[in-house]
């Protein structure tokens, strides 16, 4: 009920009353946002990033695999990092191998590893991107470009 005042164009006074508390959450989020880029990595590979505002069935892990495959058809070197939803392991991050089972790699990052074990990209699973993205960076030279 509110977003319709709130975007209407024809101002009401709940609009204006409700005006501070916007001015409020702008500057919250400009602290918010400041504190994240001060505290930002940049990585020295290009990333690619995949995702959208919803989780689960979108088609993000096949746009991943399509991806990783026409990068890898160009002569490029990719890896993937996910977080791994489901999977349990003792340590992050945790490039697949052989040796992993869905139980610590999570189901659809096993499923990539087993899709692409011929080409050799690294899937490397963590909670924390930028842990991921140096680890690759630092253990993986061959690596490119990180999907």
């Amino acid at each position: 009920m509110l977003d319709k005042y709130w975007y209407s164009n024809n101002k009401k006074i709940l609009n204006y009353l409700l005006s501070p508390i916007s001015l409020i959450f702008k500057v919250a989020m400009q602290i918010n946002k400041s504190k994240k880029q001060k505290n930002s990595y940049t990585s020295k590979l290009p990333i690619i990033v995949v995702g959208n505002i919803s989780v689960g069935g979108t088609g993000k892990t096949p746009i991943v695999l399509n991806i990783a495959n026409f990068l890898h058809s160009q002569g490029n070197h990719p890896a993937i990092i996910t977080r791994g939803y489901g999977g349990k392991s003792d340590i992050y991050p945790l490039v697949i191998s052989d040796k992993n089972n869905p139980m610590q790699t999570g189901d659809e990052p096993f499923m990539m590893f087993n899709e692409l074990k011929a080409l050799n990209i690294p899937i490397c699973v963590g909670s924390k991107r930028i842990e991921s993205v140096k680890y690759l960076e630092k253990n993986h030279p061959q690596v490119n470009v990180i999907i």
